[in-house]
């Protein structure tokens, strides 16, 4: 088993792509983070909600990962950029 993981949240692809390039270089496992309700493909409708989600503080709830961060020396998370900071998914990570 790796000692190190690669968790992240992607929108529309680009964190995932990047998450998998880490992971095969260092060897790492890699995991997924899901919102349960998933975002709109709708580039435009997931801008307002991501900015009224951050501005209001909300976590949304997140799929259940069967995952044990205390077998990991290393964690890596990896998140989109929303307006400065980690998409609410990984927030709630």
């Amino acid at each position: 088993m790796s000692n190190s993981i690669v968790v992240y949240y992607t929108w529309a692809g680009h964190t995932r792509e990047m998450a998998k390039i880490i992971a095969a270089q260092i060897g790492a496992d890699v995991r997924e983070v899901l919102p349960e309700t998933p975002y709109t493909t709708n580039y435009s409708a997931v801008v307002e909600q991501a900015k009224k989600e951050i501005n209001a503080g909300f976590r949304p709830p997140i799929k259940k990962l069967d995952l044990d961060l205390s077998k990991y020396d290393v964690v890596y998370i990896g998140t989109p950029i929303w307006w400065g900071t980690m998409a609410p998914p990984i927030a709630t990570f």
